[in-house]
């Protein structure tokens, strides 16, 4: 285990960035996807059972 210490393996730094502007707004956005399409799903399968 490396720590938390910068590295070489620590480049993602502007993916990280974007996350904590933006990360919100996309899990509300990927969780209503989800929903969606579990909805979808449990419909589908209730139609054909």
């Amino acid at each position: 285990m490396a720590g938390d210490s910068p590295g070489p393996g620590k480049r993602p730094d502007g993916a990280f960035e974007l996350r904590d502007t933006y990360g919100q707004f996309v899990d509300t956005v990927l969780t209503a996807r989800e929903l969606t399409s579990i909805v979808a799903t449990l419909a589908a399968t209730i139609e054909a059972g």
